[in-house]
């Protein structure tokens, strides 16, 4: 069988790439442009008070619908730090989060 170099196998791989794009509409960015993935902040600030929503695992459900505070961007997991009351933290990821004036119901420091 006759050996493929690898230089062989990139040009081939470029050429079905350059074909398959052609096929989609030929706009040359389209095919360079990465996947929309949501990354840092995505406009959120530190203190900002945020509802939580859309979570789907059964402990996630219980946490949809409560606001909270963001108190820390975790940039190894890409997720927000949100205080829902004292010492009730949870990273939440950017997409599950939705701007809220209302503060969390704790954060209503009782006058003492």
């Amino acid at each position: 069988a006759p050996k493929t170099s690898l230089a062989d196998a990139v040009a081939r791989a470029k050429a079905l790439a350059e074909e398959a794009n052609a096929k989609a509409g030929g706009n040359e960015e389209a095919g360079t442009l990465p996947p929309v993935v949501l990354k840092g902040m995505c406009g959120w600030k530190i203190g900002e008070t945020c509802m939580i929503q859309g979570l789907q695992s059964a402990a996630g459900q219980k946490l949809n619908g409560r606001h909270g505070v963001i108190t820390a961007f975790i940039e190894a997991s890409n997720r927000f730090q949100v205080e829902l009351g004292p010492g009730d933290t949870h990273a939440v990821k950017p997409e599950n989060l939705r701007y809220s004036e209302k503060r969390p119901e704790s954060s209503k420091r009782s006058a003492r």
